[in-house]
């Protein structure tokens, strides 16, 4: 992995299947920080802190913006009905890891975050794989947006608050990407602007970049929730590995459908490496 785009989806379905273990072993802090004497060159990011329901079916499944989800970091909040309080899932989270060019080990990983963490939010500088504590907070947030706020203001021009704060771009001024949540670029100046462009859920097109001929980047669900998150912000307390440099693009969406698909939640990662260097045999998965 190289400075490339890895898209990687997973399902979440109604029941537990054999190979998932839900626990509650040695949880500790959850917000533990690790102490001034033993850090290194870290961007001193606070954990990720920000969380929602995604609840528009039958799913009530309350998701983290820093890489773990279904877990308030005391309770689950998996629920199959919403309106119950039966869990069927505790606790998740992303395990990303790869060697480089000199066989060193770079990993990111949580569980419960028994000692700290090793994701924060925010997007990267792309020329230097950097990020510092302000970006951080800026985007210690889930952002969220449905297919209806779409459909309404294609109809009816109506802009809601959540299309307003859509996280089309980064700021380039400080290196990020420019193209951020995916939107439909209406007048074609690269930039998100409400009222003109629109949250893309690919609406009015086959889905195919006309240049590269590659997928577009595209909004899924009829409830989709969107944020951006990084391995840079601080050392990775939790598994003490060394950083990648990854941004990771997270969507988590649902459809509201008559079927099973009513009893599912969905979620998208696209992992971009904005490191110098190549990662190989890179290994991604979800711990559950």
């Amino acid at each position: 992995m190289n400075n490339m785009y890895l898209r990687i989806s997973l399902i979440t379905l109604a029941f537990v299947s054999p190979f998932v273990s839900s626990a509650r072993e040695n949880i500790g802090d959850p917000h533990h920080r690790i102490q001034r004497t033993e850090k290194l060159s870290a961007a001193d990011c606070n954990p990720a802190s920000s969380s929602i329901d995604l609840n528009i079916n039958n799913v009530r499944a309350l998701l983290q913006n820093g890489g773990d989800m279904w877990w308030d970091f005391q309770n689950a909040y998996y629920r199959i009905p919403k309106a119950g309080n039966a869990n069927s899932l505790f606790a998740a989270s992303l395990w990303l890891g790869g060697l480089d060019a000199g066989g060193q080990l770079k990993v990111a990983a949580m569980t419960y975050r028994q000692n700290g963490v090793d994701f924060w939010p925010g997007p990267l500088d792309t020329v230097n794989t950097s990020i510092d504590a302000t970006v951080c907070s800026q985007y210690d947030k889930i952002f969220q947006i449905s297919r209806n706020d779409v459909d309404t203001f294609l109809n009816y021009g109506y802009v809601t608050s959540n299309m307003n704060s859509w996280p089309g771009n980064g700021n380039v001024s400080l290196n990020q990407g420019q193209f951020l949540a995916p939107f439909q670029d209406v007048d074609g100046d690269g930039t998100y602007t409400p009222g003109i462009d629109y949250p893309d859920y690919d609406i009015n097109s086959d889905g195919v970049d006309p240049v590269t001929l590659k997928c577009k980047h595209r909004l899924y669900g009829d409830k989709t929730l969107w944020w951006v998150f990084n391995d840079k912000g601080d050392i990775h307390s939790e598994t003490n590995g060394l950083q990648m440099g990854v941004e990771i693009r997270a969507q988590a969406f649902a459809f509201k459908t008559d079927n099973e698909i009513n009893d599912m939640t969905f979620y998208n990662y696209e992992v971009i490496n904005r490191s110098s260097y190549s990662l190989n045999n890179t290994y991604f998965t979800v711990w559950n």
